[in-house]
């Protein structure tokens, strides 16, 4: 829909958006910035599509400058602000050329960065003809995620505008470039794959259906098939873990019962990946996990790891879990392992578990411990989850030795890099089973050796004792309203 040349005016631009919205069309692109208008936010606030904005190209800070960046500086829900990166992930520059210009940034106005620097595009010469060139700046940005928004509306036209926006900044790389990383909202740079992969679940695309648990279990001979429940699994006998899933499954709001995976005391060379799935590199979502047990309940010898959890012994860096729910009561992962990690979804990330939610459970063992994940790596994103107890419901995390020093937190224990934000943790207790040892601990997160921890919340935490007084720890936390009382 053309609006004007080069220069648009803002009359011209809110008739273009009146007139979208009175046609239906669900997604805006707009690839310019200006001063305030008041009409043209009014058409852009009545918008019932998703917008995408261009942050602008003047090499500014937008929280400070917001009237110099309308729109992108509305904070609307189903309005998406987008700044530059380069190939390399760091944030778009290309002074050299155009001199004084790059990437505009803001941690709270600039949502999601997105490719636009050295750029192959075609323009108009004049002669109804086009030709090609290499150029920059967000104007060429804004598109690649209208683009990525597109392709999830085309396999889940019922994704309304707002979760749109979450989804996108949600899957987000955050393996980036620290101009990217602490300038924008998301903290990372678009990743189509990811966030299409995300809408897919409840989307309208072809799934292969689970009816059984045979069904479940033949996953194994298509790791990277899309699949989807149909009914609720109920699961017998011991399971064994999915070596590498990097399809998808949407659990369509549906339940597995009871898994159950035991291991005895044996040596251990290599190390044990134990799960739903061992390794997750595709994407889970909208499932619900009940009454599921791993238990390793005598130390293995050897040099080898164990990472353990109900959904996956570890998510890789292109694994997503998104909207998991282990919340019936009975789930429990118990490993007498030094060298282990373990949560109840997760026993390790190196990619992103966001909107996930964990009550009446109960954590035991050895090494790295959290309510959601047990240890995370650099490309980890662990958002939006909570740990909780529940309707008087016991809800721990117990921690046996007394001589290695892990780390125990209600949502990670051991943070080796990436981002946890906006999590939740409440009304359960923390113990330490032994009379010595300094293992580290926190309410969000027991240790931080690299990493963002921000915006997380956590009250009516119990830290007790069996054994011996918990005040010999070593506490790292960023959270508050803990009680210190006895096991």
């Amino acid at each position: 829909m053309k609006v004007g040349d080069e220069r648009p005016t803002w009359d011209a631009v809110t008739r273009a958006i009146e007139h979208a919205n009175s046609r239906g069309i669900h997604i805006l692109n707009l690839s310019l910035t200006g001063g305030h208008h008041a009409a043209t936010e009014q058409a852009i606030r009545s918008f019932r599509g998703l917008v995408v904005a261009a942050a602008g190209n003047s090499r500014q800070n937008n929280d400070n400058n917001p009237n110099s960046s309308f729109p992108s500086s509305l904070r609307f829900a189903h309005l998406i602000s987008v700044g530059a990166s380069e190939h390399n992930d760091a944030r778009g520059d290309w002074g050299f050329i155009f001199v004084g210009e790059a990437s505009n940034w803001g941690r709270h106005t600039v949502c999601i960065f997105a490719p636009g620097t050295s750029m192959r595009t075609s323009v108009a010469n004049g002669n109804f003809t086009t030709e090609h060139i290499i150029n920059s700046g967000t104007s060429l940005a804004a598109p690649m995620v209208a683009g990525a928004a597109a392709l999830m509306l085309s396999v889940n036209p019922s994704l309304r505008p707002d979760r749109i926006r979450s989804i996108l900044l949600d899957t987000v790389d955050t393996n980036v470039h620290s101009g990217i990383f602490y300038f924008c909202v998301s903290r990372g740079r678009l990743n189509v794959h990811r966030a299409v992969s995300v809408a897919m679940l409840g989307g309208n695309q072809p799934f292969i259906p689970i009816r059984s648990a045979q069904d479940l279990n033949a996953i194994r001979n298509n790791p990277s098939g899309n699949f989807r429940l149909e009914s609720d699994i109920f699961l017998s006998g011991q399971w064994t873990p999915i070596p590498n899933f990097t399809g998808i499954l949407d659990g369509a709001n549906r339940a597995i019962f009871s898994m159950r995976i035991n291991r005895t005391g044996t040596s251990l060379s290599s190390n044990l990946y134990l799960g739903l799935f061992a390794r997750l590199e595709g994407t889970v979502g909208r499932l619900r996990m009940n009454a599921s047990l791993i238990e390793v309940t005598s130390n293995h010898s050897g040099n080898g790891w164990i990472r353990a959890g109900i959904v996956a012994g570890i998510v890789g860096r292109n694994g997503t879990i998104s909207q998991v729910a282990l919340d019936n009561g009975g789930d429990r992962v118990e490993v007498h392992r030094d060298t282990s990690s373990i949560g109840i979804i997760a026993g390790y990330s190196n990619g992103h578990i966001i909107s996930s939610g964990v009550s009446r459970a109960d954590l035991n063992g050895n090494g790295d411990i959290g309510g959601i994940v047990g240890s995370v790596g650099t490309g980890a994103l662990i958002r939006g989850n909570s740990f909780t107890g529940f309707n008087g419901m016991t809800t721990s995390i117990s921690y046996h030795r007394s001589n290695n020093n892990r780390s125990i937190g209600g949502i990670v224990g051991f943070q080796g890099g990436g981002i946890i934000c906006s999590n939740e943790a409440r009304n359960f207790t923390i113990y330490h089973r032994n009379s010595s040892g300094s293992p580290n601990f926190g309410t969000i997160l027991g240790r931080r050796n690299s990493g963002t921890v921000a915006d997380n919340r956590s009250s009516g935490i119990r830290l007790g004792y069996w054994g011996g007084l918990f005040n010999n720890t070593r506490r790292w936390d960023n959270s508050f309203s803990c009680q210190i009382g006895s096991g």
